[in-house]
């Protein structure tokens, strides 16, 4: 399973993750993003953003 967030979420994700999990230590891990198409990128920040 993958997730896309920004940095700035990353701690209610990470929380989630570990609440949610069935496993004890789950596993996560966080790879950085060099470059992407514009839009997409926006379009992750548009979607992760509290309302």
């Amino acid at each position: 399973m993958s997730f896309k967030t920004t940095r700035s979420r990353l701690p209610d994700l990470s929380a989630w993750v570990t609440q949610e999990h069935s496993y004890e230590v789950p596993e996560w891990i966080v790879l950085p993003v060099e470059a992407g198409s514009p839009a997409y990128l926006a379009w992750i920040t548009e979607e992760t953003t509290p309302e």
